[in-house]
């Protein structure tokens, strides 16, 4: 038998700590099918417990956390997963639990943050925001995100396919775990601040060879002789917009960080 520090997880299942793998499946699959709310309404809790047992002992990383340091480690290791904080104080009491790393505020609309961004939840849909250069932008990229498990997800995206500022792309099955459905998760939607470079930063001579490589500008206006020319100047936002309609008009809610709504979504199934 293995040396573990607490079979609440395992009792809860009815195994014991030395079970295989299967053994595990097996009976995760009969207790569920037994006590699934839609057949058994009044056995909500129970379920959630089982499928909590279930979500730590059948993943390596958090069974050995676990096993070495019972409910301390699931604590501090982030074991458990989202969405599962109340049957955990359920099943070994305290206060509600957090995700390695985490800082939690509410379950929906609420941020977490992981290592090296915030998190923001809708549902079982997660929403990040990460910048990225005008060279990644254009030219493609691969970049890392740690999640609030801790896994770090690798992604890429080819050259040739452009990021525009603002947009969002969609990693499927990266959200949060199904309230009844653990093993079934929501989608995790990343927002793309394209950061530009900073004024000057290429002499002339390059620029003009770079002009040539990005597509043509269009055709220069007509200009009439009255024309009169004025000067284009930064906008100093602590100096206000000097008008009610004018400053609401420009106040865009979905390009604050965090914003998921609009044409940003839109943008991710284009």
């Amino acid at each position: 038998m293995a040396n573990v520090v607490d079979t609440k997880l395992y009792d809860i299942l009815g195994v014991s700590p030395s079970a295989s793998e299967n053994e595990l499946k097996k009976a995760y699959r009969k207790l569920a099918k037994e006590y699934h709310p839609d057949k058994n309404p009044e056995a909500g809790d129970k379920f959630k417990e089982i499928s909590f047992a279930y979500e730590v002992l059948s993943n390596p990383e958090k069974k050995e956390l676990y096993d070495r340091y019972g409910e301390q480690g699931l604590r501090e290791g982030g074991g458990g997963g989202p969405g599962m904080d109340d049957i955990f104080s359920h099943i070994f009491g305290g206060g509600l639990f957090g995700f390695m790393g985490g800082q939690g505020r509410g379950r929906n609309g609420g941020k977490r943050r992981g290592e090296d961004m915030d998190f923001r939840r809708e549902g079982n849909d997660l929403y990040i925001v990460q910048r990225i250069g005008l060279v990644e932008a254009l030219c493609g990229f691969q970049m890392t995100v740690t999640h609030l498990d801790g896994r770090q997800l690798l992604i890429k995206y080819p050259p040739g396919k452009i990021i525009e500022p603002g947009c969002v792309r969609m990693v499927k099955g990266e959200g949060m775990p199904q309230y009844r459905n653990p093993f079934e998760k929501g989608d995790l939607y990343i927002k793309f601040d394209v950061q530009f470079p900073e004024n000057n930063w290429i002499d002339a001579e390059k620029l003009n060879e770079l002009e040539c490589l990005l597509p043509a500008r269009p055709e220069d206006p007509e200009i009439t002789a009255d024309a009169e020319e004025v000067e284009l100047t930064d906008f100093d936002r602590s100096q206000g917009m000097g008008g009610g309609a004018r400053r609401e008009a420009y106040n865009d809610s979905s390009d604050e960080e965090g914003g998921h709504h609009g044409h940003g979504v839109q943008c991710a199934h284009q």
